[in-house]
């Protein structure tokens, strides 16, 4: 199962915490988001389909592909029964187990310190990007 988040970039875009990364779908960004990538999406954690919901509840890994332009970067995450996704502002990927209602993924292989400076200075620029969520059904 595949589903995209489509997001814009932002001139205040830092990316540089070291275990979260954020997208939201408020317009505005302060220097304080520094593991927010991305502003303007059009899902939050609630917004994500029932049948992806599913799977990340059930705890299945989860492959997320960061888009913007040209460029690709991807990593894994898990998904846990201990996910609420009841957030409609933001998602959250975690390295950690913390979770609240924007978390959508635990045990992340990475953060928004770790997105490639060419994708960040991409969305600096104001670039749209999306995020491609794939997680397996098992069968």
């Amino acid at each position: 199962m595949i589903e995209v988040v489509s997001f814009r970039g932002h001139s205040l875009i830092r990316a540089r915490h070291k275990t979260t990364m954020e997208v939201t779908k408020e317009g505005f960004l302060t220097q304080r988001g520094d593991c927010i990538i991305g502003i303007l999406a059009d899902k939050s954690a609630s917004d994500l389909s029932r049948e992806m919901r599913k799977l990340i509840l059930e705890g299945a890994p989860i492959r997320f592909t960061i888009v913007v332009g040209q460029e690709k970067y991807s990593f894994m995450a898990s998904g846990s029964r201990n996910l609420k996704m009841d957030s409609c502002v933001s998602m959250v990927i975690r390295k950690s187990n913390f979770v609240d209602g924007r978390t959508v993924a635990v045990n992340s292989s990475a953060a928004a310190c770790d997105i490639p400076r060419s994708i960040i200075k991409k969305l600096r620029e104001g670039e749209k990007g999306k995020i491609v969520i794939e997680v397996k059904e098992e069968r």
